[in-house]
This record gives C-alpha cells, sequence and structure tokens, in this order.
C-alpha cells in the first residue's frame, strides 16, 4: 500500500481506513503534494517528519503544521528554502532568525515584509538581499534604508518602479535629471509633476494617461497636454479642452 502511494499520492484514498493515520503514508504523500498536510489529523500535523516532508515540497504548507513546528528552525528554513514567503507562517522568533530571514529573502525578496522590525527596518544586508531578488522589496524596508543610495540602486536595477518607494525628495530628485524617470515614481508625484507642468503628462504611467481624473489634472494646466492622453480620453475631452 505504501508503495502505491510512493507512487502517486493520490492513491491514498483507496488506503485502508486503518492506515490513514500512518506518518509512512503521509510522508510519502507529503513529497508529492506539501498541501495534503492540511487534510491530516492533529497528530500527523504535529509529526516532525510528515511536516518537514510537506513544507519541502511546497513552503507554504507550513501554514498547516502546528505552532510548535512553526517555531522549528530546521522546518521552517527548509520551509523558506522552498518558497520565501513562507516566513509569514514561521514563528516570531523565527521571523527575528537573521540567517533565516536571509534565506527567505534570497528566494523571495517580498519575504522581508514578514520579517521582525530590525530584520526588516534596520538590516542594511538583509535590505540588499532582498532588493536584489526582488527591487519592489524596497516597499518594506526603513524610511532611512529606502534612500540610501546603495540600497536604491540596486532596487531600481532589478525594478526601475521600486523608485515608487523612495522619498519624495528623492524621487524628485531623480526626475529632475531625468523627466523620463517620471512613470516609475509614485502617483502622488506624478500629479505633482503634472499639476506644476501639464506637458509632463507624456512621461506620465500609461495608466494614469487612461485615468480621466489624473489627466484633467494636467489640462487644466496646460490644455495642450490632451496629446498625451490616451485615444480614449483625447476624443473624450476634446470639447472641453
Amino acid at each position: 500500500m505504501l508503495d502505491m502511494v510512493r507512487a502517486n499520492w493520490r492513491a491514498y484514498q483507496y488506503v485502508l481506513k486503518e492506515l490513514l493515520y500512518d506518518p509512512d503514508i503521509w510522508v510519502a504523500m507529503a513529497k508529492q503534494n506539501g498541501d495534503s498536510l492540511k487534510e491530516g489529523s492533529v497528530a500527523l500535523r504535529s509529526n516532525r517528519e510528515v511536516v518537514l516532508a510537506a513544507v519541502m515540497n511546497r513552503g507554504l504548507a507550513l501554514r498547516f503544521a502546528n505552532k510548535m513546528l512553526r517555531a522549528d528552525r530546521d522546518v521552517g528554513y527548509a520551509a523558506v528554502t522552498q518558497d520565501g514567503m513562507a516566513l509569514r507562517f514561521c514563528s516570531e522568533e523565527l521571523a527575528g532568525d537573521v540567517m533565516l530571514v536571509s534565506r527567505a529573502v534570497k528566494q523571495n525578496g517580498l519575504a522581508l515584509q514578514y520579517a521582525d522590525d530590525f530584520c526588516r527596518l534596520r538590516s542594511k544586508e538583509l535590505a540588499l538581499q532582498a532588493v536584489a531578488q526582488n527591487g519592489l522589496a524596497l516597499e518594506f524596508i526603513h524610511e532611512d534604508l529606502q534612500d540610501d543610495r546603495e540600497v536604491l540602486s540596486k532596487a531600481v536595477a532589478q525594478n526601475p518602479y521600486a523608485l515608487q518607494f523612495a522619498s519624495y525628495e528623492i524621487q524628485l530628485r531623480l526626475f529632475a535629471g531625468n523627466r523620463r524617470c517620471l512613470k516609475y515614481t509614485s502617483e502622488d508625484v506624478q500629479r505633482r509633476v503634472v499639476e506644476h507642468d501639464g506637458m509632463h503628462l507624456e512621461c506620465a504611467h500609461e495608466e494614469l494617461r487612461c485615468d480621466e481624473d489624473f489627466v484633467c489634472v494636467a489640462l487644466r494646466q496646460n490644455p495642450l497636454s490632451l496629446k498625451f492622453a490616451s485615444e480614449e480620453l483625447r476624443v473624450k475631452l476634446a470639447w472641453f479642452f
């Protein structure tokens, strides 16, 4: 029976009832489908071998483990190695474990949001690791580090849209140096820029050039900016500006 489950985890439905609580059966299932852990009994979700097999297949299966195992460093490490976002389901103690958090953000930079305050807000090394994997992780870093030249440069190099999470002043300064980067800044910054000069609508994000309220802000400053709005809005607003 165990060989059947090892070959195909779905074969568990044919397992004799008395064997459904056999940890060996569940380890075989979990190695193929970590999410099968959610169907296990309390005892099985408290079984370290079963849980390890599950999180090594699917890190997010950690959410089905009992509280004690979610505080187990080896289990947590295995989970975030498979999927960094499993950090969300680790214990508070593990969320403050620098080595474990490092492993998590190297797998998925956005996992930084689930780290404890020190790791998330104060560790430049972790910040660099996170934004190197996903520039948008800049959102979850302390504002002092968001404007750090090295951190910001690495984040923007990975994903230009990370710029929207830099300080207002930094975004405006970078725009002043290169107006083409406007579309990567936050909506608030883009709005302020077109309020000052509607013609900068040309460099705004495509979605905002399709947004009637946003486009009207630019048009009130300079009606000639209408040519930079989406085709639909150019037709709709031509009679008013």
